[in-house]
């Protein structure tokens, strides 16, 4: 995930818009900034809770994505309503996503288990 980050501050076209929004950290520091910034979060939260054995059981990796999830959400909203007002950040940067992003969480918490489940136990 870090070398994705540096590919796009680089100036790699691996963000969505790019380069019609920008290219490396002009991008970065865009209204996706805090976003960007929230999925390398993001991922160490759920890593360090997969570390832990919480990626096969699905009530714990729900808790651990929604946690996640909220983290990222924060921190985007953050960035976001420094650039634009936070009413216009809520509407435009978090509304949207609340529902889909449920939904994704929680398929994404059913779905590693089921498939850990399918895989032959190492011992």
């Amino acid at each position: 995930l870090l070398l994705y980050m540096a590919q796009g501050a680089m100036g790699f076209p691996v963000f969505q818009g790019t380069p019609e929004k920008g290219i490396g950290i002009a991008y970065m520091l865009g209204s996706t900034g805090g976003y960007l910034a929230g999925f390398v979060v993001m991922a160490a939260i759920v890593g360090w809770t997969a570390d832990r054995g919480w990626d096969r059981n699905p009530f714990k990796l729900f808790g651990a994505m929604l946690t996640a999830e909220v983290v990222m959400m924060a921190m985007g909203f953050a960035w976001l309503a420094m650039l634009i007002g936070v009413e216009k950040s809520w509407q435009f940067g978090v509304v949207p996503f609340i529902v889909p992003d449920l939904i994704k969480v929680a398929l994404a918490s059913a779905l590693v288990p089921a498939i850990w489940s399918l895989l032959p136990r190492q011992r």
